[in-house]
């Protein structure tokens, strides 16, 4: 059975992006595009990994982090941002303290998404 990627993020084509790196390192991945609709989906899917971005349209990511991990205290998520863009604060900072797991910086490549998911304690399969 491949492990699961939920893969939150309102930007489609950087889903797209994402979602054929992931593939190739074997995951199943699941799409959503904000944070309501990624909480929806993880209540069927508990087991998977959450990767989420930290600005969306509707809801976005620090209250997505904060819901799941209030809900689901096991769940293992993964922030990611291109950051702030005036650079007022430190998003992976408040991330983490709404209780992301890890934090990943955007743009990625295929091997830095492969080094957080590996550092998450998830494994990596190719």
């Amino acid at each position: 059975m491949m492990p699961k990627v939920l893969l939150v993020d309102d930007d489609a084509v950087f889903r797209e992006a994402t979602r054929f790196m992931l593939s190739e390192l074997g995951y199943d991945v699941m799409e959503a595009s904000d944070g309501n609709e990624a909480i929806a989906i993880y209540r069927e899917a508990t087991d998977a990994i959450v990767l989420c971005d930290i600005f969306m349209a509707g809801k976005e990511g620090f209250e997505t982090i904060r819901d799941l991990r209030r809900d689901y205290p096991a769940a293992k998520i993964i922030a990611m941002s291109a950051g702030d863009n005036k650079q007022r604060m430190d998003v992976f900072k408040i991330a983490v303290l709404m209780g992301a797991s890890a934090t990943i910086r955007k743009p990625f490549d295929r091997q830095q998404l492969r080094d957080v998911l590996g550092r998450s304690a998830v494994p990596i399969f190719d």
